[in-house]
């Protein structure tokens, strides 16, 4: 086996081909004088013993003695192709940063109708005047941003409230005249099929009880019919492919419908902005109605009368329109 001086002497290039990275490095044996290293560049095999003195290995270059060699062959005759696999180092990811931009204007949006912030204006104004606060809250209606242990309620929640509550309307009627034993037989039933019921709409408009009752618990949420209505239009809106009132059909769809000009051109004159030529525009709140768009090529209608005695509808070989 040739030695390390030897196996230099005779490849001159040796030595600049591990400087460049060129071949791929295995440290094979060890034992207790020497290891073998395995240079394989070029489809040649080079095998040098060296003094077991092992370099110190840096954290970024560790990864040199632990190179995997990936290999492809064929079935076809083909040499088969190897190339060593390099793994890199994890990098840290970039920490979350925020940053503000300058407005150039306002935008105009709708009004808070919960609080979401208290000011605070040092405790001498609040000693002075202990009422801001609490005239504050008052003109938002006592609705501040996370109190919502008990008498809060949102159009989800109680969409959800009366369907729960829609699923005990014929049970609850027709308990009134039953015996004590029915009554706990329907009562296990009801809680088998609770999951079946859940999973299905209620068959029935829910009972007007349900309204009165949740009136009575949020009065602030209006009567028992406005809840009612309500409860309707959210559940319209709910139903798959429910549109608007105030818009129509796709032209091109099956639902189509014959509508007037203004009617299927609604949400383009709502929407769409000539000034930026976009669609929600926030740079400019005022869009013009759909009785502000007039045809610019409009058809005058033609008169039918003659316009003096000389006039050419006079003429009998000519018709008149």
């Amino acid at each position: 086996m040739e030695t390390a001086k030897d196996t230099a002497c005779a490849h001159p290039d040796f030595c600049e081909l591990i400087a460049r990275d060129q071949g791929v490095f295995t440290w094979n044996q060890p034992s207790a004088k020497s290891l073998s290293l395995v240079v394989y560049s070029y489809n040649y095999y080079f095998w040098l013993d060296f003094p077991l003195q092992l370099p110190v290995v840096q954290p970024h270059s560790r990864l040199l003695y632990q190179l995997v060699d990936c290999s492809v062959t064929s079935d076809l005759d083909f040499p088969t192709q190897v190339i060593p696999l390099k793994t890199l180092n994890a990098v840290a990811s970039v920490p979350i940063m925020y940053s503000w931009s300058p407005l150039q204007q306002n935008f105009m949006v709708e009004d808070e109708t919960v609080l979401h912030n208290i000011p605070y204006m040092g405790d001498e104004v609040l000693d002075q005047d202990g009422t801001f606060i609490e005239e504050l809250i008052k003109n938002y209606d006592g609705k501040v941003h996370g109190d919502r242990e008990c008498g809060f309620i949102n159009d989800e929640i109680f969409v959800e409230l009366v369907n729960a509550l829609g699923q005990y309307n014929d049970d609850d009627d027709d308990d009134d005249g039953d015996d004590p034993d029915e009554r706990e037989e329907k009562q296990k039933d009801l809680e088998e099929n609770r999951d079946d019921k859940e999973s299905c709409p209620p068959r029935k408009f829910p009972s007007d009880k349900i309204f009165e009752a949740i009136s009575s618990m949020f009065p602030d949420k209006g009567t028992a019919e406005e809840l009612k209505e309500k409860y309707k239009e959210l559940t319209e809106q709910q139903l798959p492919g429910a549109l608007p009132p105030e818009c129509t059909p796709n032209i091109d769809g099956p639902n189509a419908k014959s509508v007037q000009r203004e009617q299927s051109l609604h949400s383009f004159h709502t929407l769409f902005c000539r000034r930026c030529f976009k669609y929600d525009c926030f740079l400019h709140p005022f869009h013009a109605t759909p009785n502000t768009y007039k045809r610019k090529n409009t058809e005058t209608a033609l008169d039918n009368k003659p316009c003096g005695p000389q006039c050419y509808q006079h003429l009998p070989l000519l018709p008149r329109n």
